[in-house]
């Protein structure tokens, strides 16, 4: 098949640039080609080129990357790889250190943009950098929460559970846990909530706080009354008086 750019110009496979040496890049222009390629291939398979802007690529050098057809448009202000497996190959050889590089910088920068925290936090979270991923999915969740799209708030609760230590930070993870669980009743999503609340009553036992302990019991019980199950009902009622 011949590709071509949107000049339609045909692409010839030399005309793509290849990982320039320190002699090179400098003269032909090609290292910020790669490095545009670079932070390209940590973006979705279907990019925006604006986000591309906004992470620091010269419009000249993304004029260079259209015009030599290493990117592509692909509509409504998106673009992707010209070659096909391109992107894949690109993150494959990426050292660790440029990616988590990449990553913190495409975070931070969607944070700033707003409206991109679930976007953010995952891309703290592939730079290893697990608070701030844990922070950020905890924000979106809340955002996500006074909008009622509770759907949306339960996954961004979720997401920042799954990488949360045991341990570490515990009166944080315990108003998370109750936000989800809240989120997960409003949702109908019976089962998540009952997780939560349980973790939080095993919590409260161990650290011998009845108030807690009974409060979790409570929510208990009113979770197996919508699930219509009275033994359940009975179970957390006599916990809850003792």
């Amino acid at each position: 098949m011949t590709l071509r750019n949107p000049q339609g110009k045909e692409i010839r496979k030399t005309d793509i640039p290849g990982k320039p040496n320190e002699r090179t890049a400098g003269k032909d222009g090609d290292a910020p080609v790669r490095e545009a390629m670079e932070t390209a291939a940590l973006l979705e398979p279907k990019f925006s080129v604006a986000d591309l802007v906004h992470l620091g690529t010269d419009p000249e050098v993304l004029d260079r990357c259209f015009a030599i057809g290493v990117f592509v448009e692909s509509g409504n202000g998106e673009a992707e790889f010209a070659q096909a497996g391109a992107r894949k190959n690109l993150r494959e050889r990426l050292p660790w250190v440029r990616q988590r590089h990449l990553h913190l910088q495409i975070a931070d920068t969607f944070c700033r943009i707003g409206g991109r925290l679930v976007e953010a936090a995952a891309h703290y979270a592939a730079a290893h950098a697990y608070p701030q991923a844990r922070r950020t999915w905890g924000e979106a969740a809340a955002a996500a929460c006074r909008e009622k799209r509770y759907r949306d708030a339960l996954q961004s609760f979720r997401k920042a559970l799954e990488i949360w230590p045991a341990g570490v930070d515990d009166d944080e993870r315990q108003r998370v846990l109750r936000e989800a669980a809240r989120c997960a009743t409003n949702h109908g999503e019976y089962e998540h909530a009952e997780r939560a609340w349980n973790e939080l009553l095993r919590g409260a036992l161990e650290r011998g706080d009845p108030k807690a302990a009974t409060e979790a019991c409570h929510r208990l019980a009113d979770i197996a009354r919508r699930r219509r199950d009275p033994a359940a009902i009975r179970e957390y009622l006599t916990e809850a008086a003792n």
